[in-house]
């Protein structure tokens, strides 16, 4: 069970290391903290997140990583959990979840609608909604590191960007738990749907399709919704959803578009056709929907992705993210634009 194989932390606990953590973020950042990667370092961390993929519970998931992320950014080496799993050796295909377990995983096609905030069950289906698509983004964090990472022979940062991103989705989770208790519930309580973990299956060979899908496309997604979202739990007086989406959610999140990003450029310029193009593998072309690392992204969204992009998009947080209008718009449902145009217009 995961009660031998794992110490918990108690909710006390598991509370103050994430204020704490909160707290020295500015002094915890790559940009501060040089660590010198080693090779025993670097294992070490692959096989972390190899035992959080394979810990069953989100919750300690969650919990492991906090403390993974402190570890990796030397702000303490405190060790609650083994990280000896018998697995952990070797790539993890499919992460453990005890949803699975429960039976509470259903079919995305068949997910209940969550409405639209005016009951409480209704706040309480979109909250629960939102902590499993944090869960899935926490994993598929730690999933690029132990699948990409050594693979594709990528450098420090890369495993300082995704050890950051794994640490602020499973405080998103955290969070977003506590809020679910507050309002009469928990997380387990619902159904959950792995359309996520689905497209990282489909994305599992490749790194650059990985980072085009699921941080430029449905992570771009998310913030083209959260700001209706946030106005669906501040419109019904749950304003302390609402600050909690709006003041931690919604910025780190358009950070996380920004690291899938930066890194599908890193590996077009210095892997892909960028190298043949400059001759240098260096970034220096304008980009527009015709320059090549732009067409390359559009190609592997039309290759990986169902369909087209939904607007409305939410232009500034996009741009935010580095994604301008040349790297969605064209992949966008033509008949979904024309009238957003049509409406625009009219107005």
């Amino acid at each position: 069970s995961s009660a031998s194989a794992y110490s918990r932390l108690s909710a006390f606990g598991l509370r103050a290391g994430m204020s704490e953590l909160a707290a020295s973020r500015s002094d915890a950042t790559p940009s501060k903290i040089r660590h010198f990667m080693t090779t025993t370092r670097r294992r070490e961390l692959v096989r972390r997140a190899r035992c959080v993929m394979l810990e069953p519970s989100c919750a300690t998931k969650a919990a492991m990583t906090e403390e993974t992320s402190r570890w990796w950014f030397r702000v303490d080496d405190a060790r609650t959990f083994a990280y000896d799993h018998p697995k952990a050796d070797d790539v993890v295909r499919d992460p453990t979840r005890e949803d699975d377990e429960s039976g509470r995983v259903v079919d995305p096609g068949r997910a209940k609608r969550i409405g639209n905030g005016g009951t409480l069950r209704s706040r309480i289906a979109i909250c629960h909604s939102l902590a499993s698509v944090e869960s899935w983004a926490m994993i598929l964090a730690w999933d690029c590191v132990q699948r990409f990472g050594e693979a594709r022979d990528m450098p420090e940062a890369f495993y300082d960007d995704f050890v950051r991103l794994a640490a602020d989705e499973g405080r998103h989770f955290t969070l977003l738990s506590e809020r679910l208790r507050a309002m009469g519930s928990f997380y387990g309580a619902l159904e959950t749907h792995d359309s996520l973990w689905r497209s990282a299956r489909a994305t599992a060979a490749s790194c650059e399709a990985r980072l085009a899908i699921e941080h430029c496309v449905h992570e771009a997604r998310g913030l083209d919704v959260l700001p209706t979202t946030i106005e669906k739990f501040r419109r019904h007086g749950d304003e302390e959803t609402a600050r909690l989406l709006e003041s931690v959610v919604y910025p780190e999140e358009i950070t996380h578009c920004a690291s899938g990003l930066r890194w599908f450029k890193y590996l077009y310029f210095r892997d892909g056709r960028g190298r043949e193009e400059t001759g240098t593998g260096a970034e220096t072309e304008t980009e527009t929907e015709t320059s090549g690392v732009v067409t390359a992204f559009h190609d592997i969204v039309r290759e990986y992705f169902r369909g087209g992009l939904k607007p409305p998009f939410n232009d500034d947080a996009r741009a935010r993210a580095g994604l301008t209008p040349a790297w969605y718009l064209p992949l966008a449902e033509e008949t979904s634009v024309a009238a957003s145009r049509d409406e625009g217009a009219r107005e």
